[in-house]
């Protein structure tokens, strides 16, 4: 019984990390860029929303990048522009 449930928290170790490497290959470099509704924390339904969305920049903000749905670049899911200081 004790192997099932190590062989289960094993598949789930791989499987969070096969995520979390896919949403950083795609261009992310930190959590808070993939929190997308500003709560201050990512949820994992974030994380995999995040390996369909692509960081381009701004058409209308020069200096921002738009964070767009891949498969039809019409839904933004937000907007981040530098901090001007």
């Amino acid at each position: 019984m004790r192997w099932i449930v190590l062989f289960h928290v094993g598949l789930l170790f791989v499987l969070l990390s096969y995520v979390a490497v896919g949403a950083y290959s795609v261009g992310f470099r930190s959590m808070r860029e993939i929190d997308f509704d500003g709560d201050g924390s990512t949820s994992v339904s974030e994380v995999l929303t995040a390996l369909d969305v692509v960081k381009v920049p701004s058409r209308d903000r020069p200096g921002c990048i738009e964070y767009l749905d891949a498969k039809g670049g019409t839904h933004v899911y937000a907007v981040r522009c530098p901090e001007v200081r």
